[in-house]
């Protein structure tokens, strides 16, 4: 009997061991899944900051080549502008030095350049600096016609289109400068 007991006891005992043994392991595999999961997250959030960070790079510089663009885009709008103005002025110098009789070829010349004026496309910002472009070349014209037409009292009735004129220019000129 007592080989009996000797060996239930010893029995108990390797079992006893061995579930002692695989709680250890199963805790042991239980942290480590812990762990692991722990890392996986910790990769995770590092990749979702990491994607976060890259897509605010991109729209940072997304919005850098849109600015660039605009500001692009308004400098050759605004070179144009300057450029219709400054044929203007001489086309317009030309016209104020021509006799009344041969004043049609002139004013024909400062239509077209009116029309260059109109079709252009500009920029939001330079939209009233145009629209006081056009409004003082139209008064301009105005003033022509009204010189070459009324040649009694051209003297009287021309001066205020031209007045009307500079008034729009100088608007112009301060709406183009406030723009940039």
């Amino acid at each position: 009997m007592r080989r009996q007991l000797g060996f239930g006891f010893l029995h108990i005992l390797i079992t006893a061991i061995i579930a002692v043994v695989a709680l250890g392991v199963w805790q042991h595999q239980v942290k480590k899944s812990e762990m692991l999961a722990i890392q996986e997250q910790k990769a995770a959030e590092a990749e979702r900051e990491r994607q976060e960070r890259l897509a605010a790079e991109k729209e940072a510089l997304a919005q850098r080549l849109a600015d660039e663009k605009r500001k692009d885009d308004f400098e050759k709008a605004a070179a144009s502008i300057d450029s219709v103005y400054a044929k203007w002025l001489d086309a317009e110098k030309l016209a104020q030095s021509t006799a009344r009789i041969a004043l049609a070829q002139p004013v024909a010349a400062l239509q077209q350049i009116k029309r260059d004026a109109e079709g252009m496309i500009v920029p939001p910002c330079l939209d009233a600096a145009k629209a006081h472009l056009v409004s003082g070349m139209n008064w301009t014209i105005d003033g022509f016609v009204q010189f070459m037409t009324d040649k009694k009292f051209a003297e009287f009735t021309a001066p205020p289109f031209f007045s009307s004129a500079k008034s729009e220019f100088e608007k112009f000129l301060s709406a183009k400068k406030a723009c940039q």
